[in-house]
């Protein structure tokens, strides 16, 4: 977290450290919204797996967005690819 946390709103760094205290002993994630992420992250490694067991073609990295939606929320608007 201190790598990510310096690039995040300091009240997200909060909470989710929070949530990692709950963690430590084995209690379910209070974040269930996390769980949407670890089925994308599921599917994309699936996906990968299938398309290269076929002979298709995969990107050797995807491309990654990062977006800081509590800037966008303050500004309003972002394209892809634009620095805030």
């Amino acid at each position: 977290m201190s790598v990510l946390g310096a690039h995040l709103n300091p009240a997200i760094v909060a909470v989710f450290s929070e949530a990692l205290k709950v963690m430590e002993d084995g209690t379910a994630c209070p974040a269930s919204q996390l769980a949407v992420g670890g089925m994308s992250i599921a599917a994309l490694a699936n996906t990968l797996a299938v398309r290269i067991l076929s002979g298709q073609p995969v990107a050797p990295a995807p491309r990654i967005h990062l977006v800081d939606l509590d800037r966008l929320a303050e500004v309003g608007t972002l394209t892809l690819g634009e620095s805030l």
